[in-house]
């Protein structure tokens, strides 16, 4: 559910947390704590314009060179063929 913002190129804002490793926080989206603490802080953020499309794309591109279905079908096939 993650992917398809980043496929359209929108930053998300979402709760801090580890997203099976693949998006990090502050690098790949904007993170708000559970408490929402910094939630002032995290709107600022995604109001600025060029900090909100430098995170944009970064993920885009660190996604499409890292985790599309081309990519999992390869490491399936690396797995099944590494007897």
């Amino acid at each position: 559910r993650h992917f398809e913002p980043v496929g359209t190129k929108t930053c998300q804002i979402l709760l801090e947390g580890s997203f099976n490793g693949v998006l990090k926080e502050g690098e790949h989206y904007i993170s708000v704590k559970k408490n929402f603490s910094n939630l002032k802080e995290a709107i600022d953020l995604y109001l600025d314009i060029d900090s909100r499309n430098e995170i944009v794309e970064n993920t885009y591109a660190y996604i499409s060179e890292n985790h599309t279905y081309k990519h999992r079908v390869k490491t399936i096939i690396n797995i099944l063929y590494k007897t």
